[in-house]
């Protein structure tokens, strides 16, 4: 369990010591105790780690009580006070409440009383802290329950663009299979899809893993080595159908792929096949 800090202040050592043990006798280990026997050292120590229970004498030299008091008025909203006073004066209790609202006890007061302020504040001072959980656990449920939803919304989101994409990318397959011979680009096909040429390339390679310039020229080189084999169409009529400018244009392209000529593929694989035997049945 978290244990809670308990300031203890007095001028007066023997003051403070008395109050510390009656503190440590009926707070035991719940607590992290300190003493101080100097208010500008304690109101240093407050500053840097704000106590659940200050318990501070009013009258002391250079930083008197009234002092830390305004500070944690301040900066300390959940700190609970006594106040530690030799006499019964109200004046000094009714300019104390005014600052922040406190307990007091009188020094010379029967122990049993003490005990019982004491005891009453600390009382205050868990129901305070379960607030403080209570509101933080609420606050972290909340934290979680949004995180969810955003990572839910995060994985529709996804989800979306990926089928999205998925579909966009068939698209374009299917337009430059019907298209293989226009002059086909990157640009040119992102213009007609209404995308940038950009965003086209980087989904179609997330998608494909091949580059959109790369499938284009698969299709016309397939498109190719298809009006080789089985028309009669030159090469120029052949580059022309496929949107190059020249045959010369197409015979680099074909032979960057290929490692050979439009003419070295037709003369080649059309002499293939005339050498391949007619396919026969099993019954003949």
């Amino acid at each position: 369990m978290e244990k809670w800090k308990v300031i203890i202040v007095d001028d007066e050592h023997e003051i403070a010591d008395y109050f510390a043990d009656l503190v440590r006798n009926l707070l035991g280990d719940e607590i992290d105790l300190e003493v101080f026997y100097s208010g500008t050292r304690a109101l240093e120590m407050i500053k840097v780690q704000p106590p659940a229970l200050l318990i501070t004498d009013v009258i002391m030299p250079i930083t008197d009580g009234f002092k830390i008091l305004e500070y944690v008025a301040g900066e300390c909203k959940n700190t609970e006070v006594i106040l530690l006073t030799a006499y019964e004066k109200f004046d000094y209790i009714y300019k104390a409440n005014k600052i922040k609202a406190c307990s007091y006890v009188i020094k010379a007061e029967d122990e049993d009383t003490i005990k019982r302020i004491i005891a009453e504040a600390a009382e205050r001072v868990r129901d305070i802290r379960k607030k403080i959980k209570t509101i933080e656990n609420a606050e972290r449920k909340i934290k979680e329950v949004n995180q969810i939803f955003e990572d839910e919304k995060v994985r529709n989101i996804y989800a979306y663009d990926v089928e999205n994409d998925k579909r966009i990318i068939e698209s374009i397959k299917e337009y430059i299979k019907a298209n293989a011979g226009e002059d086909l680009t990157v640009a040119s096909i992102a213009s007609v899809f209404h995308y940038s040429s950009a965003y086209l390339s980087k989904i179609y390679k997330d998608y494909s893993g091949e580059k959109l310039s790369s499938y284009i020229m698969r299709q016309k080189l397939s498109t190719a080595k298809k009006m080789l084999l089985e028309t009669d169409n030159s090469i120029h009529e052949i580059a022309m159908a496929l949107g190059y400018q020249s045959s010369q244009a197409f015979g680099r392209a074909f032979r960057r792929e290929l490692s050979m000529t439009p003419q070295e593929f037709r003369r080649v694989y059309i002499g293939l096949q005339h050498t391949i035997p007619p396919n026969t049945s099993d019954n003949e």
